[in-house]
């Protein structure tokens, strides 16, 4: 199966894209957003492992539609909205990799599935070689980057 393509904004202002990544490098894509609990709690691991494979491995958290919103942080309505939680994330967590963002139907996250911190590792072809209901799966997914 491959990783459905993907072309979408990102929290510095340009874009990433599959297709500049397919062909190099592996890519993993982490879904996360910044009222998700897990989110917060598999950053962390998710930048050390940054910091070991991120050469070799492009790495991409998509900031998807809020776990938990509320009166503090609603559901975004907008894509400017949806931005600025995506920014807020990235500093918050103080992120060293691209963070996309996806719409705030969430259109390309249900092409992957609806689980808010998922991840997938793709090889350089964009077949899909592992996938995890959580990001913060230390064990498999050093495993599966190794």
């Amino acid at each position: 199966e491959q990783l459905p393509p993907f072309d979408l904004p990102t929290t510095e202002g340009g874009r990433v894209s599959s297709r500049q990544v397919r062909g190099s490098k592996p890519i993993l894509l982490i879904t996360g957003s910044l009222t998700c609990p897990m989110t917060a709690s598999s950053n962390p691991l998710v930048k050390e492992l940054h910091s070991e494979f991120g050469d070799d491995v492009e790495f991409v958290m998509l900031h998807v539609r809020e776990a938990h919103p509320g009166e503090r942080r609603p559901q975004p309505a907008s894509t400017e909205e949806k931005a600025r939680h995506a920014r807020e994330l990235k500093e918050r967590d103080d992120l060293p990799f691209t963070v996309a963002i996806d719409d705030p139907e969430g259109t390309y996250h249900r092409q992957l599935d609806d689980k808010p911190n998922a991840v997938w590792l793709a090889d350089k072809d964009g077949t899909l070689i592992y996938r995890a209901l959580f990001a913060g799966d230390e064990k498999g997914l050093r495993q599966a980057l190794e």
